[in-house]
């Protein structure tokens, strides 16, 4: 179901409240230094270094890349590459609306997800991806902060298996 763009989920004696999917932000051009608001959810700076710090070999045209949500297809192409990404601390409804940065090649850093795709660091596979807290070096900051919370003292999202994953 959903309310006022909100997706309410139950199963299980829990309930997951999470964006509605439709009527995500138009990509936007990024670049060094950019500082917005993304979606009305996030508030999100890019690094000075920025894009340098997502591809060493320069093939991506900064110019090229935008954030967006990541979407279903977004999603499907992360997951081929890093499968376990499916039982990471995100519940599966609120994963397709989540930031990302994408060039011509599709999906290139998703934060939330400790995502950077690995030929953008010119990694060879999933094992030589470097952590990513806080979004890593091209996001110098990326924080979730609504304009309106169902409750005044927040939320955290757990990294065990107890939480709402699908």
């Amino acid at each position: 179901r959903t309310l006022g763009g909100c997706r309410v989920v139950g199963g299980g004696g829990e309930i997951l409240v999470c964006r509605e999917n439709r009527g995500l932000p138009e990509p936007i051009s990024v670049r060094p230094g950019l500082r917005l608001t993304w979606d009305r959810r996030f508030s999100i700076a890019f690094g000075e270094n920025f894009p340098e710090t997502l591809s060493k070999n320069r093939e991506n045209d900064p110019a090229g890349l935008r954030l967006a949500g990541l979407g279903e297809r977004g999603w499907s192409d992360i997951v081929q590459i890093r499968p376990e990404l499916r039982t990471g601390p995100v519940p599966g409804p609120a994963r397709v609306s989540l930031p990302a940065v994408f060039d011509g090649s599709g999906v290139l850093s998703v934060p939330h997800l400790n995502y950077r795709r690995p030929e953008s660091r010119g990694f060879s596979g999933d094992r030589d991806l470097p952590s990513m807290p806080g979004g890593g070096d091209e996001w110098a900051e990326i924080r979730f902060c609504p304009p309106n919370t169902l409750s005044s003292v927040g939320f955290f999202l757990n990294n065990g298996p107890g939480i709402l994953s699908h």
